[in-house]
């Protein structure tokens, strides 16, 4: 059975993704040639330490809920991946992105706009861009809403403490509402955007195995 919104073949290529994830091949053949890997602007462990999580002290002190996604969620959660741009969910990007410009941060006008390495239309997939004060972290802020996880101010998430002596925290969501988000994601799709697709396919498995004991 089809779901709606997407043909018969996607919702079986998200089965081959869950049973084949763990394999070098589980990429389906026909999608390998639309891949077009990107070096994206930071690659690094995603410990909560590091300086790139700097937004979550401005967003704190300014009481803009918000929670890390993507890569650096599922590495919180235990899953042995690489962290690249720095993705945030906020109510409304603009004014989370004039608040880090305000802090330092600069903003990134640089083509194309990506989530991972899937090129996307701001109109569809909008985004702000900024680049931290030590120009090593690229920030992705997303609406919330947009991404099946909209933020209020009694959100449930998750908190892990900064290593660097303060008493600010990180906001994640916790594993069973990332989860749930990124198949909807991934469902409400349009038909044409293979790329995309690819880049949700491959966190959902990946996020499902951690359910498994």
């Amino acid at each position: 059975m089809d779901v709606p919104g997407q043909s018969g073949g996607y919702q079986r290529d998200l089965q081959h993704f869950t049973l084949n994830y763990n394999q070098p091949s589980y990429i389906p053949r026909k999608y390998c040639e639309l891949m077009e890997f990107r070096l994206n602007y930071h690659v690094g462990a995603g410990k909560s330490g590091e300086p790139r999580y700097k937004p979550c002290q401005v967003f704190s002190f300014h009481q803009i809920p918000h929670a890390i996604w993507f890569e650096d969620a599922l590495v919180h959660y235990g899953v042995p991946t690489v962290v690249f741009d720095l993705y945030i969910l906020v109510p409304d990007i603009d004014v989370a992105a004039d608040l880090l410009a305000k802090a330092g941060w600069t903003f990134d006008m640089q083509k194309p706009h990506l989530i991972g390495n899937a090129k996307v239309d701001l109109v569809t997939f909008p985004q702000q861009r900024l680049i931290s004060p030590d120009g090593e972290t690229r920030t992705v802020l997303l609406p919330a809403a947009d991404w099946k996880y909209p933020l209020a101010a009694d959100t449930r998430l998750e908190f892990a403490p900064l290593e660097d002596g303060s008493s600010h925290q990180v906001p994640y969501p916790p594993l069973a509402g990332l989860l749930d988000a990124l198949i909807e994601s991934w469902l409400d799709l349009p038909s044409d955007d293979a790329m995309l697709s690819i880049v949700l396919a491959c966190q959902i498995p990946i996020s499902m195995r951690m359910f498994q004991p």
